[in-house]
């Protein structure tokens, strides 16, 4: 989360000094989802403290800016009774994480081909 907060800054830094190239590209960054979701996530013994529920939560609330899946990966954890790693079923492991990882991909080559198109004001 730093580090997509310290993109939002470089990005809002590069539109004030007009150079809206850098900008674009600077935000196109800020867009990367947390590693640690689901990552740490599904690896944390239950129950899961109240702070760490409470940054769940507040994570999952700006969730749209990171793209598709990480509200879902938030909700899975903040809804397992137990730690959801390493998973029971690998062959349903593994079919979820490619469609996850091919619509994210989607998404990104959208929103790549956006940001490349637009010129410097």
């Amino acid at each position: 989360m730093d580090d997509a907060v310290r993109r939002i800054a470089l990005a809002v830094g590069y539109a004030c000094a007009g150079l809206q190239s850098h900008a674009l590209r600077a935000a196109h960054h800020a867009h990367t989802a947390p590693r640690s979701v689901p990552g740490g996530t599904d690896r944390m013994a239950r129950p899961l403290s109240s702070g760490t529920i409470e940054a769940l939560k507040l994570v999952r609330q700006v969730s749209d800016f990171f793209g598709e899946g990480l509200r879902e990966h938030i909700d899975r954890s903040l809804a397992a009774p137990e730690a959801t790693w390493p998973p029971a079923d690998w062959k349903q492991y593994d079919e979820e994480r490619m469609k996850s990882a091919a619509s994210v991909a989607s998404a990104r080559l959208g929103r790549h081909e956006s940001v490349t198109a637009a010129p410097d004001q």
